[in-house]
């Protein structure tokens, strides 16, 4: 008996009868400017594993990572032989990845005991949120509290984010 776990990759990749769905997961593909900086965000600091990569030359520019049943993709930009070629616009945006945790404030506790500090707010904070809550935020900052979830990025700061976005008009 293969006491060999699958990874995701695999057990999406496994033929399967006609009758089973064709589609089985979505996995967030990451194109990044630094793949080394981006490993190590990923894998030392979110304990996240490499399960796949493609390492030409003997460089990791694409890679599939896991970590407690989920997925994603990195991917260095390339352009001409050597990293770049990425677009001129602000990366990332309008784009929301979230992770559903049981225990999202241990995953924080990790996060820090594994050496990130999210004490500097993001440059522009895109934040779900009633209208009535924009103007305090943008005021004071995010201010921790008894929320069960995080923002890795802006947890605990009482710096305040440059640009704070909402998509929620809700009064």
């Amino acid at each position: 008996m293969n006491s060999t776990r699958k990874t995701l990759f695999d057990a999406a990749m496994e033929p399967q009868a006609s009758n089973t769905p064709n589609v089985r997961q979505a996995v967030p593909f990451f194109n990044v400017k630094d793949i080394e900086a981006s490993l190590r965000f990923y894998v030392e600091g979110l304990a996240f594993k490499i399960t796949r990569q493609w390492n030409p030359a003997g460089r990791i520019r694409w890679c599939w990572l896991e970590r407690d049943g989920v997925a994603i993709m990195l991917q260095e930009y390339w352009k001409d032989g050597k990293p770049g070629g990425w677009p001129a616009d602000v990366l990332g945006l309008g784009v929301s990845i979230c992770f559903m945790c049981a225990d999202a404030i241990a995953v924080y506790h990790d996060a820090r005991a594994r050496g990130l500090n999210p004490s500097t707010p993001p440059e522009v904070l895109y934040h779900g949120t009633v209208r009535k809550f924009l103007e305090p935020i943008g005021e004071q900052g995010l201010i921790p509290g008894s929320r069960q979830f995080e923002v890795v990025n802006g947890a605990g700061s009482s710096k305040k984010p440059r640009k704070l976005i909402t998509n929620n008009t809700a009064p």
